[in-house]
C-alpha cells in the first residue's frame, strides 16, 4: 500500500529531445500518473483453436499524463515551454527581481520547443517518460475561485525509475478575481480599455497543434513531433450590461478585437522597469463566434460569448502569453 499524498510529479528539461534526464523540479500539483498507451493487439490468425492463441504484438509505444491543478506563476512557464515556444530562461526586468517569460504563438513558421522527462512516483515505485510535450492546455476560472489548469502531455515509452528527492520550490496560485479583462480595437493598443464590473468566468482551450510522427527508424517510439494546426478558443461569460450589448454589435458586424486577460499576484522583491508584481498576461487577436443566448444565473441575466483567436493583419498580432515570476531559468 502507498499513500496518495506521497505521490510526486517531477520534470527535467531535456538537452536532446527524447534523451531522458534527471528531474530537477517538482510540479506543485495533485497526484497525477503516467498512462502507458502502447498499442498491443492479439495477432489475427486461424491455427485450429476456437479460443484463439495468446500471441500478441506491440505495434507502437506511447505514454501520456493528464495534470489538473491550480495554475501558478512558477509552474505555468514549464508547460508553455513544451507546447508554445522554447523559453528556457526569463529575461531580466531592468534592475528588478522579476523574470519575464514571453511565449509568442507561431504564425508563419513553427517555434522551437523544449521537451521534458517526466517522473511520477510514490513510496512504492517510480516511473518516467521522455520526450514529453504539451498537446493541450486548458485554463479556466470564475469569481471567488482559483484559475484552474489542465495540461495534457504525451511522450515516448514509459519505464520504471527511481527519482531523486528534490526540494520544493515556491509557487503562488493565480486567483480569478484578481484578473482584469480588456477589449480594444485592432487598430488600437492591446490592454488599453478595461471591461469593468462584468467579467464572470472564462475557459481558454489551447490546442498546440503538435503531432507525433512514427517513422521506420528502428524504434516503436515516435521519431519526432511536428506542428499541425494550432487552435485557441475562449469561452467567457459577462453580465448582460452595456458591455454585453457592445459585444453583440461587434459579433453581428464580425468585428475583430484585441483581447487581454491580466492577472497580478504578490509584489516582486524588487520592482522592475515593466513589472512590479508576479503576472500572467494573455493577449489574443479574436473574433466572436457566438453571442448568447442570455442566461439566468442566481436571478441575474448573463451572456456567454465565444471567441476564436486568429492572426489579425491590421494589428499584426495573433496570440502571446507572458508570465512574470522570480525564477531565473526552467
Amino acid at each position: 500500500m502507498s499513500a496518495t499524498l506521497l505521490t510526486k510529479v517531477q520534470i527535467g528539461r531535456e538537452t536532446t529531445a527524447g534523451t531522458a534526464v534527471a528531474a530537477d523540479h517538482i510540479l506543485r500539483v495533485p497526484a497525477a500518473f503516467l498512462d502507458d498507451q502502447r498499442e498491443m493487439e492479439h495477432v489475427p490468425e486461424d491455427v485450429g483453436y476456437l479460443s484463439g492463441v495468446n500471441r500478441t504484438n506491440v505495434k507502437k509505444y506511447l505514454s501520456s499524463i493528464q495534470i489538473p491543478h491550480q495554475a501558478n506563476f512558477e509552474d505555468l512557464p514549464y508547460f508553455l515551454d513544451m507546447g508554445v515556444k522554447a523559453v528556457a530562461s526569463g529575461v531580466a526586468d531592468g534592475a528588478g527581481s522579476g523574470k519575464i517569460y514571453t511565449f509568442t504563438f507561431p504564425t508563419t513558421a513553427a517555434n522551437s520547443l523544449g521537451t521534458y522527462t517526466v517522473e511520477c512516483f510514490d513510496a512504492q515505485q517510480g516511473y518516467r517518460m521522455a520526450y514529453a510535450h504539451l498537446t493541450e492546455l486548458v485554463l479556466s476560472g470564475s469569481g471567488g475561485n482559483p484559475v484552474e489548469a489542465n495540461a495534457t502531455l504525451y511522450a515516448r515509452n514509459p519505464s520504471k525509475n527511481t527519482g531523486a528527492s528534490l526540494a520544493l520550490a515556491i509557487a503562488e496560485t493565480i486567483n480569478f478575481s484578481k484578473g482584469k479583462l480588456y477589449l480594444d480595437a485592432v487598430s488600437g493598443t492591446m490592454g488599453t480599455t478595461q471591461v469593468t464590473g462584468t467579467w464572470l468566468d472564462f475557459n481558454l482551450t489551447i490546442n498546440t497543434g503538435l503531432n507525433r510522427q512514427d517513422t521506420g527508424d528502428g524504434s516503436l517510439d515516435f521519431n519526432h513531433t511536428y506542428l499541425g494546426v494550432p487552435e485557441i478558443m475562449l469561452d467567457t461569460t459577462i453580465e448582460h450590461d452595456a458591455n454585453a450589448v457592445s459585444a453583440f454589435d461587434a459579433y453581428q458586424a464580425e468585428t475583430p478585437k484585441l483581447l487581454r486577460m491580466l492577472w497580478e499576484g504578490s509584489d516582486l522583491a524588487t520592482p522592475g522597469t515593466l513589472y512590479s508584481k508576479k503576472t500572467l498576461m494573455i493577449d489574443l487577436a479574436v473574433k466572436a463566434t457566438k453571442w448568447g443566448p442570455i442566461q439566468t444565473r442566481d436571478g441575474n441575466n448573463v451572456v456567454p460569448i465565444s471567441y476564436k483567436a486568429a492572426y489579425d493583419e491590421t494589428a499584426a498580432k495573433y496570440a502571446e502569453i507572458t508570465v512574470v515570476n522570480e525564477v531565473a531559468s526552467l
